[in-house]
């Protein structure tokens, strides 16, 4: 009896350590990031013009710092801040850095361009410093209530009964059934594959009407994460099974007739590996870098084939079989995914001549009304994208109704302004906290919308919360359903409240 109060106290005090150390690494970085807002504000004052790259750098330390924090916590980078920080980097360092060196910026096509001098530098470091603003709040919220423990929750280890993984099954058929049903439809409507894959160049005039359709993709993502979720928490069962592995290309499949970028890369490729790293053999370091630089390579020679191409007459592909390693850098930094700095950019000039008015907050509830179609709604118009492109980039958005990206940042800006970027900032961290909680706590439920949400994060904050948090609603609801429906609502898995490399560390020191 002595020696295992001798090992619960030793448990304890360990404990005491770990916390210790984890308070003490979050006041560092917070002081950190507490310096970096104040110290661009004097750069930018005294430096004008001159403070752009020194205020790229100081984000791109945020980025990077919060980053390896996110790394070391989590043992790799796809958590909710994680994935914004990689976001990040590409739309607020790289891209700047392209803009500065290429002497032009557009948040629309080629013929948007505006030469990058004058007035349009002077938007592009205040574009810097909300940036910087957003991530900071973001990251201070979410490391307060990192240090105060309240991102871990108690876990269940019970096991479920076979009849839950059943119906798990059936449920995973019936969504397949749905995928392929949901994808025939939109081929069939689109006049066949090749009028598909043409039309879809110019997504929101071409789907009018039939936009439903791509969504069939989501109900499957949903159903292939709770039958390997259940399974995982099932005696004797094998997780991977060939049903798994079917619906698992089934869904890459569906998610890339959609003919866009997003279902297929944070629909699909993110959220299975996420189910493969929240499991007991996650992939190596290495192996999920390179596996991440395929994706980013892949998603960009989609784009090229699906979108510019059709724009430029074939001149995109032809520039990619003559010189690949050339295009694809040029499209890494230069790419519609990396336009909301140039939008945020342009958001900036205007206001600056007194032409943005504030909305109040108004782009928020609109995201109600997303899956509503226009003949019952007729007043459905759109979220912060739509208002920004069709007022300060008409000639882009008409007529086919394009529109480009404005950002979580240029949203919060947009409706509240310098307060709105803090705001926004501070909400996602403590979004993102709330999600650290949810994958402590090992219920099918939680450990499922923490899998197929977070890749909407980045989505989030690249684009509006018109098309993303409507999305993060629709897929909660899949979510409990499907959970109800096999009867899997109980909590279930091992304690993993503690972070992996807290794991790690106890485990050491107990030896």
């Amino acid at each position: 009896m002595s020696t295992g109060g001798f090992g619960r106290h030793g448990e304890l005090a360990q404990d005491k350590k770990l916390l210790s150390v984890r308070s003490q690494t979050v006041g560092v970085l917070i002081a950190v990031f507490g310096a970096i807002v104040p110290l661009a504000l004097v750069i930018s004052s005294n430096f004008g013009t001159w403070s752009y790259i020194p205020l790229v750098l100081c984000l791109g330390i945020v980025f990077l710092l919060l980053l390896g924090f996110e790394w070391r916590r989590a043992g790799h980078p796809l958590t909710p801040v994680g994935v914004i920080c990689l976001g990040g980097l590409l739309i607020a360092v790289l891209r700047p850095i392209t803009i500065q060196t290429s002497g032009f910026t557009t948040a629309g096509a080629l013929l948007d361009s505006r030469r990058f001098v004058g007035p349009v530098q002077e938007a592009a470091v205040v574009a810097i410093a909300q940036w910087l603003l957003f991530v900071v709040s973001m990251a201070i919220i979410y490391l307060v209530l990192y240090a105060k423990g309240w991102t871990s929750a108690p876990a269940s280890d019970q096991a479920l009964p076979p009849a839950v993984a059943n119906r798990a099954v059936m449920l995973l058929l019936g969504a397949m059934v749905i995928a392929l049903v949901s994808a025939a439809l939109l081929i069939q409507s689109s006049g066949g594959l090749a009028a598909h894959f043409s039309g879809v160049s110019v997504r929101s005039a071409f789907l009018a009407g039939r936009y439903y359709l791509t969504l069939g993709y989501v109900p499957l993502a949903v159903a292939l994460v709770l039958y390997v979720e259940v399974r995982r928490r099932s005696v004797d069962l094998t997780v991977w099974t060939p049903l798994a592995l079917v619906a698992a290309v089934l869904l890459l499949l569906t998610a890339f007739i959609t003919g866009g970028r997003g279902p297929l890369v944070l629909g699909a490729v993110l959220p299975l590996l996420l189910l493969k790293q929240t499991g007991p053999r996650p992939i190596s370091n290495v192996r999920l870098v390179l596996l991440g630089a395929g994706m980013i390579i892949a998603a960009m020679i989609m784009s090229l084939a699906l979108r510019e191409n059709q724009y430029d007459g074939g001149e995109s592909l032809q520039a990619l079989e003559t010189n690949p390693v050339a295009t694809l850098l040029d499209r890494l930094t230069s790419g519609a995914e990396t336009r909301p700095f140039d939008s945020l950019t342009l958001l900036n000039m205007y206001d600056r001549e007194g032409e943005v008015p504030r909305l109040y907050g108004s782009t928020y509830p609109k995201l109600f009304t997303y899956f509503l179609p226009s003949s019952i709604y007729p007043a459905k118009d759109g979220g912060a994208n739509t208002f920004f492109t069709e007022r300060y980039l008409p000639r882009f958005y008409y007529p086919f109704r394009i529109e480009t990206s404005i950002s979580a940042v240029g949203e919060g800006f947009l409706n509240f302004g310098w307060i709105g970027v803090a705001l926004s900032g501070a909400l996602v961290g403590f979004a993102a906290a709330r999600f650290l909680r949810l994958g402590a706590q090992a219920s099918v439920t939680r450990k499922s919308l923490q899998v197929l949400l977070t890749p909407i994060f980045f989505s989030f904050v690249r684009g509006d919360s018109y098309q993303n948090l409507s999305l993060a609603l629709f897929v909660s609801a899949l979510v409990v359903m499907g959970v109800r429906a096999i009867g899997a609502s109980i909590s279930s898995g091992p304690d993993i409240s503690v972070p992996p490399s807290d794991v790690r560390l106890r485990r050491t020191t107990n030896r």
